[in-house]
């Protein structure tokens, strides 16, 4: 009796940790990576000429247990996406270099890129970088995902909200944010004389 409510709280403690309830529905998602080292980071990028922009895609850590991926699998491969890459607010995109060995179909113009990319061969869970993309970034703007579908392992697709990949702040923020620093720098030395 002791040994049956025992397992009985473990298979419930490992229900509610979700290790048996398969692989978690994971969102995917097209990001900058400011290293380029497949990790997220700040979407800010200084002004100033041509700056890189590192794209990636990762459509989750699962792999394909059941199925085959681009088939009929049940993990986070991703195995083709359609993406539009917009220019806003007075930034202009300058060259895009895919990432060796991408099979990508690119369409490209100063205000915004259609990318078109296929991985049905051997694709494999994670972050996958898809190339260098550079803004010259003279004013402030941003570079927006407009839109943007994905199909995935289970040849099933998800459409992708419109996401801010970078922005370039206005030349008037930083002036207006170091104002305001120097001012709080002189109010302290103040309060400290007192």
């Amino acid at each position: 009796m002791l040994l049956l409510s025992c397992l009985r709280r473990l298979l419930f403690s490992l229900v509610c940790l979700g290790w048996l309830a398969g692989p978690a529905l994971a969102v995917t998602s097209v990001y900058h990576s400011p290293n380029d080292d497949g990790l997220p980071g700040s979407t800010q990028i200084p002004a100033g000429g041509a700056q890189p922009v590192y794209l990636y895609i990762d459509g989750g850590p699962v792999s394909s247990a059941v199925g085959s991926a681009c088939n009929d699998g049940q993990g986070d491969e991703v195995c083709g996406y359609d993406l539009e890459l917009t220019a806003l607010n007075g930034l202009t995109l300058s060259l895009f270099n895919a990432d060796v060995g991408a099979n990508l179909l690119v369409n490209f113009s100063a205000s915004s890129m259609k990318l078109n990319g296929l991985d049905t061969q051997s694709p494999t869970p994670g972050p996958h970088r898809i190339g260098e993309l550079l803004v010259n970034a003279v004013v402030g703007g941003e570079v927006e995902l407009t839109s943007g579908e994905v199909v995935g392992a289970d040849l099933g697709s998800e459409i992708l909200p419109t996401t801010t990949l970078v922005t370039v702040p206005e030349p008037g923020q930083l002036l207006l944010l170091g104002s305001a620093i120097g001012l709080l720098v002189v109010l302290g030395r103040r309060r400290a004389r007192w």
